[in-house]
């Protein structure tokens, strides 16, 4: 083949097969052909150059690398795909080495442990070990992808689970607790947020961030996800619709409770899904990561309780003004910030730091070095217990009175006006409407799984006592002898 010919099947597979419109290599053979009989006319090649079999094109499109091939006619993305790649670099060799973190929807509808209504779907957020598959936590609540539901994430792995397991009556122990040398995350916008760094920050976590559309790069956790749809949880369950098949409203058909459903989670990770054997590696990832921590033990939280959930809790810069520090309408003080005023003025950024869980409490970070200072709610009665999500929500329900003056007043209608809309409700409820009631409920793994909570319904708002309401009972006024000093 001569070098018109030759510069001819790359001009026409240039033009007619590498491209996004995906014709197939006969459309091009046929263009070739046209080309050539059109070369041969204007003499540009002799009468025996003027045919290319069609096997010789398939030859010249094989030799093109398979990644130009494939991103030429369906895209980059799909190039990375096809031909993704594991490097021995990236590859764990050691427990909590790399840590997959990744959420997912269930796939059953919740009922709520108090009243007995369907709440809907939860969100599950895992943290697996990449070298033995070993499930290091998991966190479940209504709020979504989060960085609240990182935070209990993260908690569920640093802290020792032993008091957990024994009052679930598990099998097997929990062997999973420390600090991770690395997280492997997506993309997500809660692990790009400044709550999240700083709290990897803190921990001295490194994070690891995978591209957009690469799911085999944190493997582990994606196949977990897959073996959930394997529970036998039948009731409930969302199902994908079928044509000319009778699907049952899983709303309807919903059967198992939320405090159940986290025990059923916890039986499934623990004595479960850590003993099914991984034939790849001839083992289970519980053997895999017991052997692994005999060898290197994991680094336990050096502190208490109390920073563990300092360093895990969202963190904000929030403004130092005359008033203290407010935060989404708080208002929060404290008599160390006089002596900050004194020195730096007002109008000073400082970092914030506070639980999920209980807003009761802000924790501000001292402009003049490491030494934090604890400012207590103004509003005690209302911010006691209360989780940030609840406030959050709070907020939305009655926006427009938060404007008012009467702010704390208002609040605590607005909370107890949401609790008996959403929670003491009978009548019939949308979809919409009993996934909002989980979220009010503050229902989270976490609590469920707490060993300090017996209980897991959610706690009795504050009632308002009315002056009726409170008996006074009459007493007989004694007699007392009276005398002058005149």
């Amino acid at each position: 083949m001569n070098d018109t010919v030759e510069k001819l099947v790359w001009r026409v597979l240039k033009r007619s097969y590498f491209t996004l419109d995906r014709h197939t290599l006969r459309f091009a053979h046929e263009d070739l052909k046209r080309e050539l009989k059109r070369a041969h006319e204007n003499k540009l090649i002799p009468p025996e150059e003027a045919a290319v079999a069609y096997a010789t094109l398939q030859r010249r499109v094989k030799s093109v690398d398979l990644y130009q091939r494939v991103a030429s006619r369906e895209g980059i993305a799909r190039a990375r795909m096809v031909c993704r790649t594991a490097f021995p670099d990236g590859i764990a060799t050691e427990a909590m080495q790399k840590v997959h973190i990744d959420h997912t929807p269930l796939n059953w509808v919740v009922i709520c442990d108090r009243t007995g209504l369907p709440l809907g779907r939860p969100l599950l957020t895992v943290a697996i070990c990449a070298y033995s598959g070993y499930i290091l936590g998991f966190y479940l609540s209504f709020y979504g992808p989060g960085v609240t539901s990182v935070s209990g994430v993260l908690r569920s792995v640093i802290l020792v689970k032993d008091d957990m397991v024994a009052n679930a009556g598990l099998k097997h122990p929990w062997l999973s607790h420390g600090l991770p040398d690395e997280l492997v995350v997506d993309n997500g916008l809660e692990f790009h947020s400044f709550a999240f760094k700083t709290m990897a920050l803190t921990l001295g976590c490194d994070i690891t961030y995978c591209r957009v559309r690469t799911p085999w790069l944190k493997p582990q956790v994606e196949r977990f996800f897959s073996t959930l749809n394997t529970l036998t949880l039948t009731k409930g369950r969302i199902t994908k619709t079928v044509a000319n098949i009778m699907r049952i409203d899983p709303y309807k058909d919903a059967a198992i409770t939320f405090a159940a459903l986290v025990k059923g989670l916890l039986m499934f990770c623990v004595d479960v899904h850590a003993h099914v054997p991984n034939w790849r590696k001839m083992s289970t990832p519980f053997e895999l990561f017991s052997e692994s921590i005999a060898r290197i033990p994991p680094v336990s939280f050096p502190m208490h309780l109390e920073q563990l959930q300092l360093a895990t809790g969202m963190s904000k810069e929030l403004t130092l003004r005359q008033g203290g520090i407010e935060m989404m309408g708080l208002p929060y003080g404290c008599v160390d910030f006089k002596t900050i005023v004194n020195k730096h003025g007002h109008g000073l950024k400082l970092l914030c730091k506070w639980d999920p869980d209980d807003i009761s409490k802000l924790h501000v970070r001292d402009p003049d070095g490491l030494t934090w200072h604890t400012a207590e709610c103004r509003w005690k009665t209302y911010a006691e217990g209360l989780s940030f999500n609840q406030h959050r929500l709070i907020r939305e329900f009655r926006r427009r009175d938060l404007k008012s003056p009467e702010r704390e007043e208002s609040l605590l209608e607005s909370r107890l006006a949401l609790h008996n809309h959403w929670l003491d409700a009978t009548s019939k409820r949308g979809r919409a409407d009993a996934l909002k009631a989980g979220r009010y409920q503050d229902l989270t793994s976490c609590k469920v799984l707490s060993s300090a909570v017996s209980d897991p319904v959610a706690p009795v708002p504050t009632r308002l006592i009315a002056p009726a309401d409170l008996g006074i009972v009459d007493a007989e006024i004694p007699d007392f002898e009276s005398f002058s000093f005149t």
